[in-house]
């Protein structure tokens, strides 16, 4: 009990997400922020992780306490912000487990309010596998929206000692399973990965490739070059029509107390181009 109540509410929420399936937790001394957080066994190797969030901007609360409204434009997508913790956390299990004992899990807790916490999810999955998206023609004539993962490098490309991560939503858990990690398949016959596939709650790009539920970019191309991965993806998947977009989201966070407004506190526009 004495560790909890010195955990963050994400690292308590870590430690009984894996105690629920009979794990060991083991807190990991910190050493100035050098180490992952926590060693669980019982499962495999053990896994190794590190747990890292992501917050409201704090320049909101500012501004919504001297104006009453603030107003942001994010893209849905791709997150120097993400990448930056990501890499941080991979720093720490190597300092820790240089020899790779263990499975190496990043654990990714969305805590954003103001701004929507879909759009954060998205953009965890966006950054990990290197996500774009595209649009193309479906049936009659509807325009289809899907992501591509590896449409650009991604941390979990250039970083295969990352096992997976695991994204804790408001309405769950998402499993990242990283394909270019060596232990990925072993990985994802061990207990905790099959629990959450019984809820599809794993992402595997190439299987959901295989599924038509989205596409899946050459590695070998100008990835750097949007009409190179245009063309590409084109020819792959014969859509002549398709388009690599950038989407981005407005949003207009509103006090009622500060400006008078009797309905919701929070407003979001929509997805722009």
């Amino acid at each position: 009990m004495g560790d909890e109540m010195a955990e963050e509410p994400r690292e308590v929420e870590v430690r009984r997400f894996f105690e629920t399936v009979d794990l060991l937790v083991e807190r990991i001394p910190t050493d100035d922020g050098r180490s992952p957080d926590f060693l669980v066994s019982g499962d495999g190797p053990g896994y190794l992780v590190e747990a890292k969030g992501r917050f409201d901007d704090e320049s909101i609360e500012k501004e919504l306490g001297s104006t009453g409204a603030a107003s942001r434009t994010r893209p849905v997508g791709y997150s120097e912000h993400i990448e930056t913790i990501v890499r941080k956390a991979r720093r720490q299990m190597g300092a820790h487990d240089p020899k790779h004992q263990y499975q190496w899990l990043v654990w990714l807790s969305v805590e954003t309010s103001l701004v929507k916490p879909e759009l954060t999810t998205e953009q965890f999955i966006s950054t990990l596998y290197g996500v774009r998206t595209v649009v193309h023609a479906g049936e009659a004539g509807k325009a289809v929206s899907k992501r591509c993962y590896y449409a650009r490098s991604g941390p979990f490309e250039r970083w295969p000692e990352i096992d997976a991560a695991l994204i804790s939503t408001l309405d769950g858990y998402v499993l990242c399973l990283n394909e270019f990690s060596p232990r990925a398949e072993d990985l994802r016959h061990q207990e905790v990965p099959k629990r959450l596939a019984e809820r599809g709650a794993v992402i595997v790009p190439h299987e959901r490739e295989a599924r038509g539920e989205c596409f899946v970019a050459d590695l070998d191309i100008d990835r750097r070059d949007e009409a190179a991965v245009r063309d590409h993806l084109r020819g792959r998947y014969n859509h002549p029509e398709l388009q690599v977009v950038n989407f981005k989201e407005h949003s207009v966070i509103v006090d009622e107390e500060q400006i008078n407004l009797p309905d919701a506190k929070s407003r979001h526009g929509g997805d722009g181009g």
